[in-house]
């Protein structure tokens, strides 16, 4: 009994690192979810990776559940899904450039806004819709899951391993909300203003660089 729960402890902590390392790369979404961190606190920024953490959620069931997407799917959706979240991604820098402005100094210094989180769903839309735009979680998650089932040689739970993954990617998206939210506070407002143009910037490439075809981040 002890050995069963000290070997299912360990799958639940490797298939997390699975989930975070998965969410970790640099990527639209962490820029956009940085962006409203950075301006509004770390529950901001979380409420819009919640929108990643749902599509993730998605291709972890899709993973644990044996199911893949065929290659004539991918190519036909994909395209589509990157041309859509590509036209978000203009959306968004534009919007995040128009709105880049010097934070109060007390909103800086402060905790993190507890009231309602301003168009939450907005942010999260656009989060999912990114997230889901971009298939390679799938295999990302499969490698993992692989490399972890040969190495406990015993078959897995299909809910320790979905549970593990969602814990892995909500874990990243809290990890780096919190971090930047104490980050804001040291830095000035002028700061803020410039990385929230510079953020914009580079959201309005890889929008343009996501409509015409390029290969994405």
């Amino acid at each position: 009994m002890v050995d069963r729960i000290l070997i299912g402890s360990m799958v639940l902590l490797l298939v997390a690192g699975v989930g975070f390392a998965t969410s970790a790369p640099v990527g639209p979404v962490n820029l956009i979810c940085a962006r409203r961190t950075l301006e509004a606190g770390w529950r901001a920024g979380f409420a819009v990776a919640t929108g990643a953490i749902a599509a993730e959620t998605v291709y972890a069931t899709l993973v644990v559940s044996g199911l893949s997407l065929s290659p004539r799917f991918v190519e036909q959706w994909g395209t589509t899904l990157r041309r859509l979240a590509g036209s978000v991604l203009v959306v968004v820098a534009v919007v995040a450039w128009r709105r880049a402005r010097r934070v109060p100094r007390d909103v800086l210094t402060g905790p993190s806004p507890t009231g309602p989180v301003s168009r939450p769903l907005v942010g999260t839309g656009a989060a999912f819709l990114l997230a889901l735009s971009n298939p390679l979680p799938i295999a990302s998650m499969g490698l993992g899951l692989s490399a972890i089932r040969d190495l406990v040689e015993v078959p897995l739970p299909w809910a320790l391993e979905l549970v593990g993954l969602i814990v892995g990617v909500s874990l990243w998206w809290l990890v780096l909300t919190i971090t930047l939210s104490r980050a804001r506070r040291r830095m000035a407002e002028t700061t803020i203003a410039r990385l929230n143009r510079g953020v914009a910037v580079l959201l309005g490439v890889m929008g343009v660089g996501m409509l015409a075809g390029l290969p994405r981040l």
